[in-house]
């Protein structure tokens, strides 16, 4: 169910919450005039999204959100939220983490420290650099598209569950080394309207065979100025059928 309040506690600057709260046993569904607080560690998904121009806005992630120990999922939208704090990290059950359209500029070092972390998106923000990915070991799917990202972190390639790795419209100037030969579960790549030279490390591990080809099917880097050709090593991937790069040198 939903849960709209104002202002359950003082820490918390948003006028209107919209909670998706699920709970062990059941679901359960509160009314705006009930205004009853649900202990936080039942609640395991949490959705705050300020859409309508009379609703204010969070300018930091609230001290009560950080406190839901038990949160698997955590939707952030449409706030001013520059930074995201280290505490964050501590929400070690969470599986989804979506925190759009919200001014974030700043990732603070443990943010991201997410074992059971499978879907993180973090589209159309100012992050000028994400932390290290490295206890991300469960990652799916990453979504940093609409930044200003001009490097992704050393640390990618330690997510071996990769899966989609969406980073169109920032500043990459170059992609992870060995990135192709260690994320070889990687399907989806859309590096698009950047400013990448060469992908050639994408290329698959040596002595891929088609026995045991890696995942990758669809490559996007199309609006790259500086990219003037693709490494003929991507022709390991025995999968990939869609390449889309045009507009580039």
């Amino acid at each position: 169910g939903k849960v709209s309040t104002h202002r359950d506690r003082a820490d918390v600057d948003v006028a209107l919450l919209q909670r998706v709260l699920r709970h062990q046993q059941g679901h359960t569904h509160l009314q705006q005039q009930q205004r009853r607080q649900v202990a936080a560690p039942m609640a395991i998904a949490l959705d705050v999204r300020s859409a309508a121009p009379h609703q204010l806005r969070l300018s930091k992630v609230p001290a009560d959100v950080l406190a839901l120990l038990a949160l698997r999922s955590l939707v952030l939208h449409g706030h001013n939220i520059a930074t995201l704090p280290s505490a964050l990290g501590a929400l070690a059950a969470v599986v989804t983490l979506r925190v759009t359209a919200c001014g974030v500029r700043t990732i603070q070092s443990n943010a991201l420290s997410m074992p059971a972390l499978t879907s993180l998106v973090l589209t159309n923000n100012s992050i000028g650099a994400l932390p290290s990915l490295s206890a991300c070991s469960s990652l799916e799917q990453l979504n940093v598209s609409q930044n200003a990202l001009s490097a992704l972190p050393s640390s990618l390639v330690k997510c071996t569950r990769l899966r989609t790795l969406l980073a169109a419209t920032n500043r990459l100037a170059s992609l992870p080394r060995g990135m192709g030969a260690a994320l070889t579960q990687l399907e989806l790549v859309d590096v698009t309207s950047n400013a990448l030279a060469d992908v050639s490390a994408l290329a698959p591990p040596v002595g891929t065979t088609a026995a045991r080809p890696t995942a990758l099917h669809t490559l996007r880097v199309s609006r790259n100025g500086r990219l003037r050709a693709l490494p003929a090593a991507l022709s390991g991937h025995a999968h990939l059928r869609c390449v889309e790069a045009t507009h580039c040198a």
